[in-house]
């Protein structure tokens, strides 16, 4: 991400919803990795009702976010940048970063834990109020070349994906870290002795289930979700399987690399069941439904009338996709993830290469979740048929 301040900022940041639950499951990864040297805290009822995430770098730049019935506030402090408070003998604050500030969160930079030697050192200020639509900034401008640590403070959040995160840890414990692991924790799923032992061997699960249960998150044995996402807190409204949500716990496939190896997609199918599975059933039929539509908008014909890459028939002619092989593709090209999905997306060319693979496993992953959950066989009708050529705006010359 190149140089930015909070104005290039607020149109990055996700809804308050989405960031709540990023925070809470980078907080519980870290946890989880090196406690010790966790970078990123998450504070349930920090105050009456009122919750709150941290980071602090332990080098004098840090943020914090909170999260008040009545908005979110959010502030970041980066010692290094133009706007920092030092920058004059008598500290003061880059002009008007705190202009427009709501009332309802007006009190937080006086708050005594946001203070240091009785004033209040941030260098990035932002809000939202409960009902806004978008975030908002005092009227702060720079120069060109003016910093406020926009740039790099937030960027783990507004990445929001495992391999992100996984960059981040390996950079700082200088060690590999499983990526499928942090795919399930930050999809919200279910927090598994073994998604724990993939991340640290050597970490106590009770004590670690302990405090992902206190953070929100559900565990295997848990009678109940607090909320129907996955246990990260009530926060996406009454959506069970947002399209992030969605999109996060198919990166447990590991993306384009992973499908690469069928024994090894095959695992990983395995791994996506089980933490559907862990969860409630109307979760798992929410991420049915989330494939269904996936699958539903490639189901085109300049994706469908493509040939089978590498293939020929007798005459010398390309040889076309089937129907049930057309389906197989479209498998392919949602299991590669969403960067790849979305990439392929009006592009007939990235297409083609997907004619040529089959990910056909994708289809039954919450069949067999709901099975594994509920003892009961898939019988739900998806709002969306996947099945080939069933999307007639995608297929214009097809008879109605």
């Amino acid at each position: 991400m190149g140089a930015m301040t909070v104005r290039d900022l607020l149109p990055l940041l996700p809804d308050p919803a989405e960031l709540r639950l990023r925070c809470r499951a980078i907080a519980l990864l870290d946890a989880v990795l090196d406690e010790r040297s966790a970078a990123h805290t998450y504070l349930p009822d920090w105050r009456d009702g009122v919750d709150l995430a941290c980071m602090d770098n332990g080098s004098g730049d840090l943020y914090a976010i909170v999260f008040d019935p009545a908005g979110v506030f959010l502030y970041g402090f980066d010692h290094e940048s133009d706007a920092t408070p030092w920058r004059e003998e008598e500290r003061a604050h880059w002009p008007g970063l705190l202009d427009g500030l709501p009332d309802a969160l007006a009190a937080y930079p006086a708050a005594p834990e946001f203070e240091f030697d009785g004033f209040f050192d941030a260098t990035v200020c932002a809000w939202r109020e409960h009902g806004d639509t978008v975030w908002r900034c005092g009227s702060v401008e720079f120069e060109p070349d003016d910093r406020d640590g926009a740039d790099w403070l937030f960027e783990l959040l507004l990445d929001g994906s495992a391999d992100g995160y996984a960059d981040f840890a390996e950079e700082h414990l200088e060690r590999p870290v499983d990526r499928a692991a942090v795919a399930a924790v930050l999809a919200g799923a279910p927090l598994t002795p073994g998604t724990v032992a993939a991340l640290s061997p050597s970490a106590d699960y009770g004590t670690v289930a302990a405090r992902a249960r206190a953070l929100g998150y559900s565990t295997p044995g848990d009678t109940d979700s607090t909320d129907g996402t996955g246990g990260t807190g009530g926060t996406d409204g009454d959506d069970p399987m947002s399209w992030d949500r969605f999109w996060q716990l198919i990166e447990v496939l590991g993306g384009e690399a992973g499908i690469a190896t069928c024994a090894g997609f095959e695992d990983a199918c395995e791994r996506l069941t089980e933490l559907l599975s862990d969860g409630p059933a109307d979760r798992i039929v929410a991420f049915g439904e989330r494939l269904a539509e996936a699958l539903y908008r490639l189901d085109r014909a300049e994706f469908g009338t493509l040939p089978v890459l590498g293939t020929e028939e007798d005459g010398g002619s390309p040889f076309p996709q089937s129907d049930d092989g057309f389906l197989y593709s479209r498998t392919a090209v949602v299991a590669a993830g969403r960067a790849t999905y979305e990439s392929v997306l009006g592009r007939p060319d990235r297409f083609a290469p997907f004619t040529a693979m089959d990910c056909q496993q994708l289809l039954h992953i919450h069949e067999d979740a709901y099975e594994a959950a509920t003892g009961e066989e898939w019988d739900h009708l998806t709002r969306y048929d996947y099945e080939s050529c069933s999307n007639k705006e995608g297929w214009p010359g097809l008879p109605s």
